[in-house]
């Protein structure tokens, strides 16, 4: 593979190098797989690059492997984390009581509120409606906000102030 002469100097076969290079090989691998320390690896690739046997579009392709290789481990690394539905405290470990905020995670999920299905079309949403919904009564609202005053008297009340009349009766 690599062999070293008597002044310590590395051959390294050029052609299986750079295609190694040009691989999805990270920089320690390829340390590694040809004897380089980091300065000799650094060393090799300025050399290749004066003698343009590698290009910058060899460099960027490397790097853009390099970051689809590190956001693919990053997703994983997340993927495994165990999110408290409290206070969104990220642990690498299973647990039924949240080492930050204490919160009881059994308890938690009896709580949490079940959302029906959406179901898009051309650009539009759909929402089964619910119960809560359905029992909604509409008020009119008769306070006057400054931006209010230049809106026309014979016009209905809008449906923002429905909905904020609903959501402070809900919190009741």
């Amino acid at each position: 593979m690599v062999e070293n002469n008597e002044d310590q100097r590395l051959k390294i076969p050029l052609k299986r190098f750079l295609s190694d290079f040009r691989s999805p090989l990270d920089d320690r691998e390829l340390m590694q797989r040809y004897g380089l320390s980091a300065r000799s690896f650094v060393n090799l690739i300025t050399t290749l690059m004066k003698k343009s046997l590698l290009t910058k579009s060899d460099l960027d392709q490397r790097k853009e492997i390099a970051v689809q290789r590190d956001l693919a481990r990053e997703t994983q690394f997340l993927s495994s984390l165990y999110i408290c539905p409290h206070c969104s405290h990220p642990s690498p470990t299973p647990f039924h009581r949240c080492p930050a905020c204490g919160a009881d995670l059994d308890l938690a999920a009896q709580q949490r509120e079940v959302y029906p299905p959406i179901t898009t079309s051309e650009g539009h949403a759909y929402v089964e409606p619910t119960g809560v919904l359905e029992e909604v009564e509409v008020e009119e609202i008769t306070d006057t906000e400054p931006d209010d005053q230049n809106r026309d008297k014979t016009e209905k009340p809008s449906t923002i102030g429905s909905v904020r009349s609903f959501f402070s009766r809900k919190g009741k």
